[in-house]
């Protein structure tokens, strides 16, 4: 539906297979209709569904998918940003990490080990073209892509078989990972082997301040330089090119909203998300970031459709150090409604229930 010319590859990202996101999308979308007879919830948009799944291994990839609102996705044409889901797993109590030192994945210990959350969250990466991260996710997550790992996920076709370019359309398409970070403050280790950062298969766009930028750029020269970086670094601009030459050919790039002009040095939001529609032609996005971007997103009123596994398990707001454990909407600034009739509705449009522990939940987003 649209094309990506050589002169946007060539100064932008080298991501043209982004282009054919909309069609895959739209062949689940018939795949759906045709094979998983759910013609009622893709089509109503006032339709809601309820189904009891037994157990985890009764759960196909298919139920998987008819989770998303597709048809949502379909009709949402805005030329001033992509389509925005969300996607959660948190305890009764509405904490998302349990924040101790001796648990090193966290969501998994919130879900309580439970494969289907971990698969709506890989199907979640799967039909989207970029996935929103934060700068906290890379120092937490050491190993982590927005990938699929799930095998069958991760080559679930929707290739066209009257397609002439059959063997073109099997190659796996990617998200773009999109890291906001206002402080850039990453440790030499990151830089050199988180994978987000540094895998080829994927393309990276960091999205900083110029304080955030310039934090990167002491980092950068400390790593290659192999000692402390003292001097004035704003206005080098040999030292930048390095760095950036230096982060392309890792198929990682840099990006400044341009209107960033605001106390806090916070990232604006808006403006990202048109350069990412008008520049790169991202066309669906998942946020998969903690509380403070998820509420700067819900302030902006950007979040469409959100996945929410509520999981039946007590945790506490305090951690063992009496710190307060990350929820889903931050503390911070964002998300201040002083008003009843200002807070935005969640409608429920899918409902499942798994044993006796789990609630999975979609969610169409009303703003008020």
């Amino acid at each position: 539906l649209y094309h990506i010319t050589d002169d946007i590859l060539e100064k932008k990202l080298n991501i043209s297979k982004i282009g054919h996101r909309f069609k895959i999308l739209n062949e689940i979308n018939n795949l759906t209709k045709k094979n998983f007879k759910s013609d009622e919830l893709l089509d109503s948009e006032s339709s809601f569904d309820f189904k009891y799944w037994t157990n985890c291994y009764s759960v196909k990839i298919k139920d998987i998918f008819e989770l998303f609102i597709l048809n949502e996705r379909f009709k949402f044409h805005n030329p001033e940003r992509p389509y925005c889901s969300c996607s959660n797993v948190l305890s009764i109590d509405g904490v998302i990490s349990f924040k101790e030192e001796n648990i090193s994945v966290d969501s998994k210990e919130i879900s309580l080990n439970n494969l289907v959350d971990w698969n709506v969250i890989q199907t979640a990466w799967k039909v989207s073209d970029a996935v929103i991260g934060s700068g906290q996710t890379l120092r937490l997550e050491k190993n982590l892509l927005f990938v699929p790992t799930n095998s069958e996920i991760l080559n679930f076709s929707f290739k066209n078989n009257n397609n002439e370019q059959g063997q073109d359309e099997e190659k796996e398409i990617y998200p773009l990972q999109v890291i906001l970070t206002r402080s850039g403050k990453f440790s030499t280790e990151i830089i050199k082997t988180h994978p987000i950062l540094n895998s080829t298969k994927v393309d990276t766009l960091i999205v900083t301040t110029s304080t955030g930028f310039n934090n990167m750029l002491i980092t950068f020269n400390e790593m290659i330089k192999g000692e402390e970086c003292m001097h004035d670094i704003n206005n080098n601009n040999e030292e930048k090119e390095e760095m950036i030459s230096y982060f392309k050919e890792k198929k990682t790039n840099f990006y400044i909203p341009h209107d960033n002009c605001s106390s806090d040095n916070s990232i604006d939001i808006k403006n990202l998300l048109k350069y990412l529609k008008q520049e790169l032609h991202i066309n669906y996005i998942e946020v998969s970031a903690g509380g403070r971007v998820i509420s700067q997103f819900l302030e902006e009123k950007l979040i469409d459709e959100y996945h929410l596994t509520s999981v039946g398990q007590l945790i506490g707001l305090k951690n063992s150090k009496l710190e307060t454990r990350p929820t889903i909407i931050s503390s911070s600034k964002y998300l201040t409604i002083n008003q009843p009739y200002k807070t935005p509705l969640f409608h429920y449009k899918r409902v499942r229930l798994l044993e006796n522990h789990h609630i999975f939940l979609t969610c169409k987003l009303e703003y008020r």
